[in-house]
This record gives structure tokens, sequence and C-alpha cells, in this order.
């Protein structure tokens, strides 16, 4: 019985030892599915801190992902899915109040450079939400996210009542 406790023991100081490990391991390289960057990097650049909050960033990457689903689809600067709504306008938000609680617009801080990788090809801009909040724009119409998407590489906001849809690149 001793020899079944100290190999319980000794299980159990590696099983630790190993999560410790994986652990250190993880905050050291973060996930590459997390893309900001930051004023040290050139365009396009993961930064090795995924946690750099989005007032400190002065070049914001727009990203890529495929989906078995929907194919290749515009990402924001945290690896999730962006949405667009059928009843905007080039340069104008209709998603206000309880719309964007569901439908986060996807913003920026004043003065940051937006950029988009190799693969998003068409024009990455701004408009001022009534609010006073600069929400990104691709090819002129607002970006969102889905508050029901929990991690990159979800697309649970796609096709919603028929108008909301992941934005292709």
């Amino acid at each position: 019985m001793r020899k079944f406790y100290l190999i319980l023991i000794i299980v159990l100081v590696a099983a630790v030892g190993g999560v410790l490990v994986w652990m250190n391991y993880r905050n050291q390289n973060p996930s590459p599915s997390v893309v900001l960057a930051n004023t040290n990097l050139p365009t396009n650049q993961p930064t090795s801190n995924p946690s750099t909050p989005v007032e400190n960033i002065k070049i914001f990457t727009l990203n890529t992902a495929a989906n078995s689903k929907l194919g290749v689809r515009l990402i924001s600067s945290n690896g999730m899915s962006l949405y667009r709504f059928t009843r905007d306008t080039p340069g104008v938000s209709n998603c206000s109040g309880s719309c964007a609680v569901s439908w986060p617009p996807y913003t920026v801080a004043p003065g940051v450079t937006l950029a988009g990788s190799d693969l998003v090809t068409g024009k990455i801009g701004t408009i001022t939400r009534n609010d006073g909040t600069l929400q990104v724009t691709y090819n002129g119409m607002p970006l969102y996210l889905w508050h029901d998407d929990e991690r990159p590489g979800d697309v649970n906001g796609d096709g919603v009542n028929g108008v909301w849809f992941a934005v292709k690149p």
C-alpha cells in the first residue's frame, strides 16, 4: 500500500509540474491567432504581448482567416470574426443602442494607423459614430463583432436575422 501512495504522489507531482511548464510556455508564446501591432514593429508583424491595450497600439492590422463553412473572412486584430450589417450604408452605421450591445462596433483610438495583411485588398478606414468613437470600415462599410462569438474562429453571427454577414476580404 505504501508503494501505491508513493507512486500516486510521484504521478501528481509530475502532473502539476507539467501543467506549470505548459502555462509558462503559453505565457511566453501567445496564440498565433492573436495579431496586435505596436509602434516598435513594422506593419503586419504580430506583437509578442497579446494583452497590449488597444489604446497603446499605433498600427492596427486587419487580417484574414479561413473557415470550412465560409471560406476566407476578415478578422479583427485579436482574431475575432468581423461582420457587416446590410442596413448600413457606406460611411453610416445604423446600429446603435441595444443593437450595438449585441453587435459591438469595431472601434479604434484616434491616431491609430490602419493596415491590412496581404489578403486584405479593400479600403480600410474609419467613420465617427454618434458617440464620438471611431468605427473601422472596410470598403466604406462599418465593421462589427458579434457578442456570441466567444473565441477566434467563431462565426456564430453569420446570417443572423438575414442581415448580418461575415465580411469577405
